[in-house]
């Protein structure tokens, strides 16, 4: 897992060019899920099931997953790096879009969130569905990191204090793009910054999380919590999205030995034309190329290649 970036001062025009003719398809897709929940919820002889996306709305993130792959992911899962290729992959909601639960560590077994709405009625967590066209809510992934093994409905919170409607309190202030209800008015659905704030997530998430503060790779591939970060945010990102899979494992595990072996070959060149063994180490390491994070498994590379350096001329590599 690496941070990825979806400023749009950073991103090419193609994928900027993209969002403008994307944003105002997605805000009337939003639109229509809320008002579509909201009229079966309020109807006295509604079904048991919510409303589910029509096929159109589902287009419409599944665009922007493309594009996300082609222009912002280098066509890798945003959550272990595995690239996605004869196969689109999933479309993977941060926040779930229909349903919410957590996995009790003593019973490995997943419970379903519930909520009180504001007419004081307790009900399954629906999901996060107003937030299933946001841009920040939506991430490439693998089927993998994203079915029956991975993510699924899961989303743990630090203090499980699950947010539907907001009503704030008086002289309070909300941030930008929340929107008030229809059905309910004074009462909001939060963006995703305000449901960050009150919510406090445990899983990693790459736009918004360094995830090498938090996680790192041992030699042989094993993704752990990383020293001096949020061990517990690291580990439960580990578990959620299965990034120890054995085969997961063995794949990082190639792509590490590679690495290294290129990386060594280079300070080798470099030393023998006369470069200090210091200056070496530091040339290498910033090879272009050599560490991009357009390469498979890039974070587990580099985790092993800075285990190549060592301790006296780690400074000189950027390497903290």
């Amino acid at each position: 897992m690496i941070p990825i970036s979806i400023d749009a001062k950073v991103l090419g025009s193609v994928f900027v060019e993209f969002l403008n003719n994307w944003l105002p398809e997605a805000e009337a897709a939003t639109a229509r899920a809320i008002e579509s929940w909201e009229s079966w919820y309020v109807d006295l002889e509604r079904s048991d099931k919510p409303p589910d996306f029509p096929e159109a709305d589902k287009k419409i993130w599944r665009e922007l997953r493309d594009q996300l792959l082609a222009h912002v992911t280098h066509h890798k899962c945003a959550y272990c790096e595995t690239i996605i290729v004869r196969d689109p992959g999933d479309t993977e909601h941060y926040r779930p879009k229909g349903a919410v639960c957590f996995r009790r560590l003593e019973s490995n077994r997943d419970e379903i969130v519930g909520v009180i709405t504001p007419d004081g009625n307790e009900i399954k967590h629906p999901g996060y569905f107003w937030l299933a066209f946001d841009v920040n809510n939506l991430l490439p992934s693998c089927k993998r990191c994203n079915s029956i093994h991975g993510k699924r409905t899961q989303f743990p919170l630090r203090e499980s204090r699950y947010v539907f409607l907001y009503k704030p309190t008086k002289g309070s202030n909300l941030k930008v793009d929340c929107i008030e209800s229809h059905a309910w008015p004074g009462w909001y659905y939060l963006s995703p910054s305000e449901l960050d704030d009150c919510e406090e997530p445990m899983l990693l998430h790459p736009y918004k999380d360094n995830p090498s503060d938090h996680l790192e790779f041992l030699d042989g591939g094993f993704a752990v919590s990383r020293r001096g970060g949020d061990a517990a945010r690291a580990d439960l990102s580990i578990d959620v999205f299965d990034l120890n899979d054995e085969l997961l494992r063995q794949q990082r595990e190639k792509a590490q030995r590679l690495a290294r072996h290129a990386y060594l070959a280079r300070v080798g060149i470099l030393h023998k034309d006369g470069r200090t063994l210091e200056d070496s180490y530091a040339r290498a390491f910033r090879t272009e190329g050599l560490l991009s994070q357009d390469a498979e498994y890039s974070a587990a590379s580099r985790d092993a290649v800075v285990g190549c350096i060592p301790e006296a001329f780690r400074h000189t590599c950027s390497v903290v």
